[in-house]
């Protein structure tokens, strides 16, 4: 039939082609012009010769030039159709003036067929054709045999070849044509994979990839690390941006690379496993290189699974964990996390995280059983291993003690020593998410001791580090324990925005904890109590007590903020209770910030009701516990109790070094506040009037600083509760709170509807009572009182 000399390797002889592939190619040829374009080994010549033993009415010639065609064309036999299969050297169709003669030729011949086969598509516009219905494509996806024509083929030499076996076959070579034709010639049993591989491998090497220089293999080997390819993908592998391009060339070579879409490139399965084979075997850490860069790759397209699944098939456990411990840290307390969980158990090696994982992905992770589990495993193993072990350990061992209040009897010395350590110098990206959790729990321990100043600091830290690497639990958290951090410190607005920004990502994101943002509304339930906002503190108390599941560390300070708000809403008595109820249930562990904080409570209701020996018992428990920046705080309190009993001169000694300073000779701005307006009243009871005025004036500066200078802001609901009540008429306080001294006495009265001498009379009585000689003395300490504004 005129056919050249050809040293191709043509695969499917004695086996024959698929009658569909004769069928379709029947088909096309009604169109006059196929194009049989697919990487080597697709049977492209074999299903030619197929179907022209079918339809002797056609005369066949191949060309490869202009001259052969024209002398094929004018030559051909009277009575026959033509058929001519146009083929460039090296299957590569590269002469374009070859590709427009034949074309033209077909197009004005209606007795020629004209049949292009090679690796690849001619370049030559073939689009008037195509749309006139003249031309029609075949390709490697077309080519490849189906499940059922490679069962038919193998189990000529295999009848007994289990389903098992061919599926796996199928999955590997993707109906390669070649690949079955070498397997069918053999006898396989299920445990011949070795000899299926073999065989598999020699085709490859021999046949696709020895024409191709060593940089081209070296760019198929690093691609071959990843399952499918994105352009993008390519570029991250390779380091090059136009290594999809590269594919596309190696694709026109013969190398069996499919385009599924534009964004999705596949090597062979088959090719695939060769390649990484040979790195494997020949450059071990040329191999696990690539591996780990194929595995970030995955993990930072958002398929952890996926990640971790490759770093274990090709050995890389410690990668393997690392890509874990991310994936538990970042989706914690989500529901992602345990829809993964069956799946991580499948996927990871042996060992005490793997334990950990399994427990609860059954369901029977409760911090104490957790804790129990810990402390069975060798601490060697845990942290001496690599970082990974370090901190997992670190933010378990943390994170279980805290839902559980801290025990004494469970020993987290070394998990404090390696958080304060902990920083980012030198740590793996993949480590960034469990040192943020580390950080995260350190600064909560440092915050259920009382040391707030250092948990800011640290829990700041760890803010930065979570939002870098995204870990939403940790995120909310934190913002929820700085905010609450900033609210005992008097920053209303600080506070304000914290923790309406952890609230904002809990609204956003799905979590399966109640309680991460609890710090946060008590809060918000603590500046507008201080603020006098008892409506909003409320409602904010109230969508934290609905909470299903309380945090059980967050008890002392839930208890606290709620006896504030009923103390605020003028029931002492109901603070009181409530601090009690706290007390007589059981509990085995307890801080010294919890321990403070409830006789905090109990010190307010008790001096709130006037039992000032119940008051001086909560200050004595206060000062025994020795709370790390709690001294401060103390010197108020104790200012507070001197003046409730009557005592000014002490409470003014006490605290003349806060006015002298400026506020300067205390660590909290919340305490600053207090002690200046109680130092005001303190002093104005011994007569310092200007004293005292300066003290509210600087109060007053620093409560607009801090957000809360309002009539009704507790620092002076607490002040003036803080001495003994001046025993005024309804009248005398009505004449006092509306008091004007630009005014004469003859307006002032006109303006209360009252006779001039029954004005001068409430004001001797005032005048007296107070303690002052004028108006403008009445006026000032009016203001002292709360009486006016």
């Amino acid at each position: 039939m005129g056919q050249q000399e050809d040293n191709r390797y043509t695969p499917g002889h004695g086996l024959g082609t698929p009658p569909r592939l004769v069928r379709s190619l029947d088909r096309l040829l009604r169109g006059r012009v196929a194009v049989i374009s697919a990487p080597a080994g697709h049977g492209k010549s074999t299903l030619v010769e197929a179907w022209l033993s079918t339809h002797p009415e056609f005369s066949s010639h191949w060309v490869r030039d202009s001259t052969d065609l024209d002398e094929a064309v004018a030559g051909h036999e009277e009575g026959h159709d033509l058929l001519v299969l146009v083929l460039a050297h090296g299957e590569l169709i590269a002469d374009q003036a070859l590709v427009a003669h034949a074309l033209d030729l077909a197009e004005r011949d209606a007795r020629l067929r004209m049949v292009f086969t090679g690796r690849s598509r001619p370049e030559a516009p073939l689009g008037t054709l195509a749309a006139r219905g003249l031309l029609v494509d075949l390709d490697a996806n077309q080519l490849a045999w189906t499940r059922d024509e490679v069962r038919r083929a193998l189990l000529e030499n295999n009848p007994n070849l289990p389903d098992e076996a061919l599926d796996q076959i199928m999955a590997g070579m993707r109906g390669w044509p070649a690949i079955v034709t070498m397997l069918a010639a053999e006898e396989l049993t299920w445990s011949h994979t070795s000899k299926m591989t073999r065989l598999a491998d020699s085709y490859i090497a021999d046949e696709v990839l020895a024409g191709l220089s060593s940089a081209d293999v070296d760019l198929l080997q690093e691609l071959a690390a990843l399952p499918s390819l994105a352009p993008l993908a390519a570029a991250w592998m390779t380091g090059r941006g136009d290594a999809a391009a590269q594919l596309s060339r190696l694709q026109a070579h013969g190398v069996p690379i499919t385009w599924d879409d534009a964004n999705t490139i596949q090597l062979n399965p088959m090719l695939r496993g060769y390649l990484i084979r040979e790195l494997a075997r020949n450059r071990p850490d040329r191999h696990a290189e690539l591996s780990q860069r194929a595995a970030l790759w995955l993990r930072n397209r958002g398929q952890q699974l996926e990640a971790i699944d490759l770093a274990m098939t090709v050995g890389l456990a410690d990668l393997a964990w690392m890509l874990a411990a991310e994936f538990i840290t970042v989706h914690l307390n989500r529901p992602e996390l345990m829809h993964a969980l069956p799946q991580l158990v499948e996927l990871l090696p042996p060992g005490w995280e793997l334990d950990m994982v399994r427990s609860i992905s059954r369901g029977l992770a409760t911090p104490q059983t957790m804790i129990a589990q810990i402390a069975t495993v060798d601490p060697h193993q845990m942290i001496e291993r690599n970082t990974t072990g370090r901190l997992g350990y670190t933010a378990l061992a943390l994170g279980m003690v805290r839902r559980v209040g801290y025990p004494d009897e469970f020993d987290i010395g070394r998990a404090l020593e390696i958080a304060r350590e902990a920083d980012s110098s030198g740590v793996h990206e993949l480590d960034l998410a469990l040192l943020s959790v580390v950080r995260t729990e350190y600064g909560l321990w440092l915050l259920h001791q009382g040391r707030l100043s250092e948990a800011r600091e640290v829990l700041m830290s760890a803010l930065g580090m979570a939002r870098v690497v995204n870990v939403p639990w940790a995120i909310v958290i934190t913002l929820s324990a700085l905010s609450l951090i900033h609210a005992e410190h008097g920053a209303v607005s600080d506070a304000h925005r914290l923790a309406d920004e952890a609230i904002l990502i809990l609204s956003d994101t799905v979590f399966t904890t109640d309680g991460l943002d609890e710090f946060a509304l008590m809060a918000l339930a603590r500046t507008a109590i201080d603020t006098g906002d008892l409506a909003a503190a409320r409602c904010w108390l109230d969508q934290l007590n609905q909470h299903e599941d309380h945090l059980a560390e967050n008890d002392a300070f839930r208890t606290h903020t709620n006896a504030n708000l009923l103390m605020a809403l003028g029931d002492p008595a109901g603070a009181r209770r409530l601090v009690d109820a706290y007390r007589d249930q059981p509990r085995p562990t307890s801080t010294v910030m919890h321990d403070s904080l409830i006789a905090r409570a109990a010190f307010d209701a008790s001096l709130a009701m006037g039992d000032v020996a119940a008051a001086q018992q909560e200050f004595d428990r206060m000062e025994a516990m020795d709370l790390p920046e709690g001294k401060s705080g103390l010197v108020v309190l104790r200012a507070r109790l001197a003046l409730t009993k009557g005592d000014s001169r002490t409470a003014y000694g006490l605290l003349e070094p806060v006015a002298e300073q400026g506020g300067s000779a205390l660590d909290n701005a919340r305490h600053t506040l207090h002690a200046l307006m109680i130092f005001g009243v303190a002093a104005d009871d011994m007569h310092r009037g200007d004293e005292a005025l300066q003290a509210f004036q600087r109060a007053g500066v620093l409560a607009d600083r801090l957000g809360v200078n309002t009539p009704n802001a507790r620092h002076t609901r607490m002040a003036v509760a803080s001495r003994k009540e001046v025993p005024l008429t309804e009248a005398e306080r009505h004449v006092l709170a509306n008091l004007d001294s630009s005014q004469t006495l003859g307006e002032t009265a006109e303006e209360l509807f009252i006779s001039l001498n029954t004005l001068k009379t409430h004001l001797r009585r005032i005048y007296k009572k107070l303690g002052v000689a004028n108006r403008d003395e009445a006026i000032d300490r009016a203001r002292v009182m709360g009486l006016r504004s």
